[in-house]
């Protein structure tokens, strides 16, 4: 993240909303040297976990896990699918329309949001799963290591400490 600084203002503002209904609050945040060319985002993180967006103009989709074992957020604008020849992922692609086949390895940025601030590991036992309402079905996959070359790893756990993006998490059909 060269040129980029963050900062953090953790806070618990101990408000309580029906839904529908709106708050405004001020949150002052003092960043050193700041300019007008600068760019500032934020969110607000509810009780549940969900990510709300300061900025109107911009959607943030965010998946949560169940709080039971923390919280990881998914972020989607990240996500990529691509095929596997020779144990090597190749042809990224960004759609959300994926082919069907035994060869794809889909991948996306992962946050630890954790209540606790705790580290997660994701070890050997751990897989991504989706349940479709729909159709009472699920599928799983397993989570795999890829070499930055893409060249697919055995495995070995993944540790994601608090508020940090695991870099890719990639998980094979």
């Amino acid at each position: 993240m060269d040129g980029e600084a963050r900062y953090g203002f953790n806070d618990t503002l101990n408000i309580c909303l029906n839904p529908e209904e709106a708050l405004p609050v001020t949150i002052r945040v003092d960043i050193p040297d700041i300019s007008s060319t600068g760019a500032l985002s934020g969110w607000l993180v509810t009780a549940r976990g969900n990510l709300v967006s300061l900025e109107k103009e911009k959607t943030v989709v965010t998946s949560q896990v169940a709080q039971g074992i923390g919280s990881l957020t998914m972020d989607f604008a990240t996500f990529r699918y691509y095929e596997v020849e020779d144990n090597v992922l190749k042809n990224p692609t960004s759609r959300f329309n994926v082919p069907s086949g035994d060869d794809i390895v889909f991948a996306v940025l992962l946050t630890n949001l954790d209540p606790d601030e705790r580290p997660i590991e994701l070890n050997s036992h751990s897989s991504a799963w989706v349940y479709y309402p729909d159709q009472a079905t699920s599928d799983g996959w397993k989570i795999i290591n890829v070499h930055p070359n893409g060249t697919i790893l055995p495995f070995s756990p993944i540790h994601l400490e608090f508020n940090n993006q695991s870099g890719s998490i990639s998980v094979q059909s």
